[in-house]
């Protein structure tokens, strides 16, 4: 039961852990991403790491290295550390739920500038959150469990989502 928070940077991924984590009666582990993979050794780590997680016990992620390189990488160090396909990542995601944390542009463009961010981001933004509506769309049309979430808005919607997933992982 993997719940994958992914979005750019500004789109309510952390608020979004923080409401869970307060919302739900369950034990739930979180991981959090402290950056980008500096190697393709802590790639394949973290992979590791989430592909060997007990299935009983409910995890929500801020971030996925795969996801989040699929789209920061290229834009911001001309190259993805890894080399998988739509198709390989879709069989990989599908057993889990991704939130796709997309609120409207101005909002975005507001939140990235609220946190210090990695070079190029805010020059990039726009490329950025386009890369994700991009990828997140593929991954849909392969059968990947995606909900998009827009933190403008009233979260319980998103939350009764979680719950119910968590719920079904759980039966």
């Amino acid at each position: 039961m993997l719940v994958i928070l992914e979005g750019a940077d500004g789109s309510g991924k952390t608020s979004l852990a923080t409401r869970i984590r307060k919302d739900l009666d369950e034990y739930v582990l979180f991981l959090r991403s402290n950056g980008p993979p500096h190697r393709v050794g802590q790639l394949a780590n973290v992979i590791s790491l989430l592909a060997n997680i007990p299935q009983v016990i409910p995890v929500v992620c801020d971030r996925n290295p795969i996801i989040s390189e699929s789209v920061y990488g290229p834009i911001l160090r001309g190259k993805c550390m890894h080399v998988l396909t739509i198709e390989q990542m879709a069989r990989w995601f599908k057993p889990m739920m991704i939130i796709h944390c997309r609120p409207n542009y101005e909002a975005l463009a507001a939140g990235v500038r609220r946190e210090p961010q990695l070079e190029g981001v805010v020059d990039n933004h726009r490329h950025i959150v386009k890369a994700y509506d991009d990828l997140m769309g593929q991954l849909e049309n392969e059968g990947v469990y995606i909900k998009r979430y827009d933190y403008t808005g009233p979260p319980q919607l998103i939350l009764d989502a979680v719950k119910s997933f968590i719920l079904r992982g759980k039966q």
